[in-house]
């Protein structure tokens, strides 16, 4: 299998386990009175235990030293996981998972904008039509969800969501010159799990009310954080940042069926058009 296919394999790997993840996210985040600072602390420590374990057993705990890995894991996950998840928790309580993951996942846009400017990746004709046809499929399923749960705030939520995404992906390329995808996600959710331990401890208490909806969060946390991010920074190394991109916004067709199936939410004939649409630009990226 050459690198460009498994690039492609890789990245809608990531799409499936983002979207798993955002089952459970929205599952843990039912109950309004969920703290997204608090979640964040929740889902990266049990997963940085993992990667740790995972990472002493490969033998390579020394890269997580390097000064370079751990200044660009910082700017990669504050802008993405500190400033985009908080969003993007945010737009989960304003607007149902068809809206809000949909949108949050246009981030490809941003992404080959940065990209392009800062990376210098070629752009060829196929990515800039699947990012049309793309954010067309998108705009597909906003405009056929159920006009009831529409919230100006969560749709907003959601686009800012997709630029701090976008731009994340930059600091995670430059990361990744210097680093393995297992040690760059390590210290990643080793910093997190620094900053957002003492506002976890403190509330401890807080942690035993959340009772079952607790395990939904921390098991999210692992799909989104540990496997999702390593199949995608294997997808950005194979075939690019733009096009890794490009494939994990493609998670707006699982999401959505499995808000179908799981969360009972309802899938218009509008959306079924733009779900192929999706699928359509993650076959232009494959033979970009």
């Amino acid at each position: 299998m050459s690198e460009r296919y498994l690039g492609v394999l890789c990245g809608i790997g990531s799409a499936f386990f983002f979207s798993l993840a955002a089952l459970f996210y929205k599952k843990g985040f039912s109950k309004k009175k969920m703290d997204v600072f608090l979640a964040n602390g929740l889902r990266a420590i049990p997963t940085f235990c993992i990667l740790l374990t995972a990472s002493f057993i490969i033998g390579n705990l020394h890269e997580l030293y390097k000064i370079e890995i751990l200044f660009y894991a910082f700017l990669s996950l504050f802008v993405d996981l500190i400033l985009g998840d908080t969003f993007f928790f945010l737009a989960l309580k304003e607007s149902p998972l068809s809206i809000a993951y949909p949108i949050s996942y246009s981030f490809s846009l941003f992404a080959a904008i940065f990209s392009t400017f800062f990376l210098e990746e070629p752009v060829t004709v196929y990515l800039l039509t699947s990012i049309i046809v793309l954010i067309t499929g998108i705009y597909l399923i906003y405009r056929g969800s159920n006009g009831e749960t529409f919230k100006v705030k969560g749709v907003l939520y959601s686009l800012l969501t997709a630029f701090f995404w976008g731009s994340s992906v930059v600091f995670t390329k430059t990361g990744l010159y210097h680093s393995t995808p297992i040690t760059f996600n390590l210290a990643r959710t080793a910093i997190l799990s620094i900053i957002t331990t003492p506002y976890t401890v403190s509330r401890r208490e807080q942690v035993v009310e959340l009772g079952r909806f607790l395990k939904y969060v921390i098991i999210g946390g692992f799909l989104g954080m540990g496997l999702g991010p390593l199949l995608f920074y294997l997808s950005i190394i194979s075939i690019g940042a733009s096009r890794a991109s490009v494939l994990a916004s493609s998670t707006p067709i699982l999401s959505l069926i499995l808000a179908t199936l799981v969360l009972r939410e309802r899938v218009q004939r509008k959306q079924l058009i733009g779900i192929l649409l999706v699928i359509l630009s993650t076959y232009l990226v494959s033979i970009s």
